[in-house]
């Protein structure tokens, strides 16, 4: 994990950076000399070459007076690359001045707010990112005891007029910071000790989805409301999605509501799932490879968790050797096999429902936890009255309401309701259905166009943003959830969202009786009915509407029920769990694979190299081999270092070990080749393949045992 400290002179970063490197856990990255300095930027050029290029482009932009081009070339670039570098060497590392720092010390002047915005973005990011907001009378009170300035030397007119540049950089900076793709915090001299031991045992949260946000489906505002909670409680997370816009957090948080944006990363990736005519049914499989290669070659926060719907890429993050939790919302059982391939060593499952957890466990699937979905009390606290509600939304004052919210699938019910509601009640005058959540081309796909065209007394509601959800639930009298038994997921694994924001609500609730709706329902908080029966769900409607007493005390007993499924609970039960995971960091199988996909992208290239080399290029076979060798070497010591290996690291001992294996296999492939194809007239290509298969196999041994050597042992315990 990498902390990196921003803040004006004098508001405390380095103090605070020096106290959290005495627990001993947290390592401040400083750069020795020259050579390290040169070293280091060689790795970040060849590591992130378009942020290097990009950050250079802005230096030189930027760069101002003539007298202090070469000191900030040095200290705001080079100095600042170097440590960003070298802080991945450490499992823990504190930057307490890294390329954030450029945005109060690059400009001269004051520049447009836009400039500071597209600035802060094209940085590299690091995993938390410490403002330090001080007073003006703290900062000169403390800098008055140093004795000297930043920028001393220069006239009072431009050091005048740069100093308040730079503050209001700074501010520019820390009000935006919601927008960074990063987890943000704030210390003041007020709370700097508090936040001291907060950050010295803290933990990032990453959420990833292959998917767009903000969505209407459900699983959107499951995500948003996860990490928000996890704000609430203190936590730092952090959401990873494909795409996505520069203002991507500040649109989920108006879509969901939300009281502060979450931070928000994005990779590019093509969007195939746009293109069906093109690819068919395979572009959702290529859409999932896309994002899954950037994330390939993606820097992870090694003590990190990292949570995920997709089983291919909570493998991906086991064999990054971090940690991975895979969340649950049903068991495929027609990709078992894939999920066994992908989950069996993943550290943990978070099933959203018994009926989910039971599956995997009764599959052989081991540390499986229920962490059920939840529902915001805060907003359903204060519910306008009915009235006003149904005032708002134009619904009639003097109609009963029975009103559906969700989505329109099959296995939902939405066509079983709207059938039994023609059957029943399409001709009374005193009722109205609201349906809210689909469309007229929803019930042609799905099922029930020809009932709803049929009934005098329905009405449909495209999807609303979640935000409004709770106006239409304050409009109803009586709430349905009328989920069919046509799937397993409708009666084992799923874990409604509107069921919990139904019982929130406080109004009375005729549910089909399905295990995974007694899960959270019980007895006494509803009325159920037989699922698919619509002389059953008839009867339920019926009682409910004669008798509104024993409904409404029904519906007040679920009310105080779902108070223990708070989405802070939600929360807190995730850390609570990972909390109580121990793990061991070393995996054979993860180093395995590591050095499979290393060694296998790398044989590639150095096959090809040598190919191009020899047939297009005219040179001997033996020197294409050489060069390609030491080619394809360089660029696995790379993948090796920055994009496979954790735990604690020692660079120059093993960029040293490296190399001297590097020239043993360079001899070895060198010599084997000439005696295999000159004596035993063997083609080279054939020769290059098995030698380098060869030693692909001894230098797994060599890199895990002596090079690339990991910390053991680590356990989830004590981290937030």
């Amino acid at each position: 994990m990498i902390i990196e400290l921003i803040g004006l002179p004098g508001a405390g970063k380095t103090t605070f950076a020096k106290h959290l490197a005495e627990g001993g856990e947290w390592s401040l990255v400083k750069v020795g000399g020259k050579s390290e300095l040169l070293f280091y930027n060689a790795l970040f050029l060849g590591r992130h070459p378009i942020v290097f290029l990009r950050t250079l482009f802005w230096l030189f932009r930027h760069i101002g007076r003539r007298e202090l081009r070469y000191t900030k070339f040095v200290n705001l670039f080079l100095v600042h690359n170097a440590k960003y570098m070298k802080a991945g060497k450490y499992p823990r590392a504190v930057i307490d001045q890294g390329h954030h720092q450029n945005v109060i010390a690059l400009f001269d002047e004051r520049v447009a707010d836009g400039v500071i915005d597209r600035y802060a973005h094209s940085l590299p990011k690091p995993d938390l990112l410490v403002f330090f907001a001080a007073s003006d009378e703290v900062r000169t009170k403390r800098l008055s005891g140093r004795g000297y300035g930043a920028r001393d030397e220069a006239d009072k007119e431009y050091r005048e007029g740069w100093e308040e540049a730079r503050g209001e950089h700074f501010e520019r900076l820390y009000l935006s910071r919601s927008l960074l793709p990063c987890a943000t915090e704030t210390v003041s001299p007020e709370d700097e000790a508090d936040k001291l031991k907060k950050i010295a045992h803290a933990r990032l949260w990453h959420f990833v989805l292959h998917g767009r946000m903000p969505t209407e489906k459900a699983h959107g505002l499951q995500i948003a409301k996860t990490l928000e909670a996890f704000f609430r409680t203190e936590a730092y997370a952090v959401l990873w999605i494909p795409r996505g816009g520069k203002d991507v957090a500040t649109d989920i948080a108006e879509y969901y509501g939300l009281v502060q944006p979450f931070p928000v990363r994005s990779f590019s990736a093509p969007n195939f799932l746009r293109l069906p005519a093109l690819f068919g049914p395979l572009r959702y499989w290529l859409d999932a490879l896309f994002f899954f290669l950037p994330l390939l070659f993606t820097r992870l926060a090694r003590d990190g968790v990292f949570s995920t719907r997709s089983p291919e890429l909570a493998w991906l993050f086991k064999v990054k050797g971090v940690s991975a939790w895979y969340e649950a919302h049903s068991f495929p059982a027609s990709k078992e096999k894939l999920l066994r391939f992908f989950l069996r060593r993943v550290d943990g499952i978070v099933a959203n429902s018994k009926g989910t957890a039971d599956a995997f466990l009764d599959h052989g699937f081991r540390d499986t936890h229920v962490v059920r979905n939840g529902v915001d009390l805060k907003q359903f606290a204060d519910l306008p009255h009915q009235a006003a509600a149904r005032g708002l939304l134009r619904l009639p004052p003097d109609r009963t309401v029975v009103m559906y919210v969700g989505t329109f699938y099959a296995w939902k019910g939405v066509l079983f309701l709207l059938e039994t509601w023609r059957r029943y009640f399409s001709k009374r005058e005193d009722l109205l259905l609201v349906l809210v959540g689909g469309t007229e081309e929803d019930l042609k796909r799905y099922g029930g166009i020809g009932a709803y065209r049929a009934s005098e007394n329905v009405l449909l509601v495209p999807h609303v943003p979640a935000e409004k959800t709770r106006l239409y639930l304050a409009g109803a009298d009586v709430l349905v959830l009328p989920n069919s038994r046509i799937t397993e997921e409708s009666v084992r694994f799923t874990s409604p969202i509107k069921l919990f924001e139904y019982m929130a609500s406080g109004k009375p609730i005729v549910a089909a009786d399905l295990p995974s709706i007694r899960e959270v329902l019980a007895e006494g908080m509803g009325t159920y009915f037989q699922a698919d029966n619509s002389e059953a769900l008839r009867g339920a409607l019926d009682d409910v509407l004669h008798s509104p007493n024993e409904a409404k005390h029904m519906a007040d007993t679920a009310r105080k029920a779902v108070r223990l499924y708070d989405w802070g609970a939600r929360a807190q039960l995730m850390l609570n769990i990972v909390r109580g995971h121990s793990r061991e960091q070393s995996d054979l199988y993860a180093q395995f694979v590591q050095t499979f996909v290393s060694g296998g992208l790398a044989a590639l290239l150095n096959l090809v190299l040598v190919y191009a080399l020899t047939e297009f290029f005219g040179l001997w076979y033996v020197a294409s081999a050489f060069v390609a060798y030491v080619v394809a070497s360089l660029l696995r010591f790379l993948w090796l270092k920055f994009v496979f290996v954790g735990g604690a690291r020692k660079v120059s001992r093993e960029a040293v070990l490296y190399a001297l294996v590097t020239v043993f296999n360079v001899i070895v492939n060198t010599v084997l080749t000439y005696i295999l194809v000159e004596r035993f007239h063997l083609w080279y290509m054939l020769v290059q393949f098995v030698i380098i298969a060869g030693l692909t196999v001894i230098n797994f041994v060599l890199y895990r045992t002596q090079v690339f050597r990991t910390v053991t042992g680590v356990s989830e315990k004590g981290r937030n």
